[in-house]
């Protein structure tokens, strides 16, 4: 977070409804919040560091938690259903879309508020994107998209015409204690 904070999912077991997410700062681990149980496992911190994104891979869907101004977590709110996927990570990109990797089906969408998600890459066959577990911006420009597959074990890269990623949010040096 802006504050040198940074957040980990605890998807808990599949389909348990038991997961939650925690925040570490200034060396402490403690639970943010247990409202998002349906196997939260991909994060991100808004462009603007004032909401925490989350995905629920089961039920799939998209979910997002102020950061109030003492740390703490606000309520949940459903931004997107993504019935019948598996959504698994996300990215954010300079034209205010994301990009979401999903498990299954093998697909990486791309999402804006207010439209409906755009399939970016997908692979039946799953030779290439094979159960992408995550994407993130890299190289020049942040233009490239890298995704790891958990189902052949290799990362994929691939570019979309006019897309580029934000850089990640990350703490100071400062913040943390050095």
């Amino acid at each position: 977070g802006l504050d040198g904070s940074y957040y980990v999912s605890d998807s808990g077991g599949w389909k348990a409804r038991d997961g939650r997410i925690y925040v570490v700062r200034h060396g402490r681990t403690d639970v943010w919040t247990t409202e998002s149980v349906d196997f939260p496992n991909g994060l991100a911190l808004s462009p603007d560091g004032g909401e925490l994104w989350v995905l629920e891979s089961t039920p799939g869907r998209l979910v997002a938690f102020d950061i109030h101004p003492d740390g703490s977590a606000g309520s949940r709110r459903v931004l997107l259903e993504l019935t019948g996927h598996v959504p698994d990570g996300i990215a954010f990109a300079t034209d205010g879309s994301i990009l979401i990797a999903c498990y299954r089906p093998d697909v990486i969408l791309r999402w804006q508020a207010g439209s409906a998600p755009q399939i970016v890459a997908e692979d039946p066959e799953g030779t290439i994107l094979a159960a992408p577990t995550n994407c993130a911006f890299i190289g020049p420009g942040l233009a490239t998209v890298a995704v790891p597959n958990i189902g052949r074990w290799h990362v994929a890269r691939f570019a979309v015409s006019g897309l580029t990623g934000l850089p990640l949010i990350y703490p100071s040096r400062e913040q943390l204690g050095e």
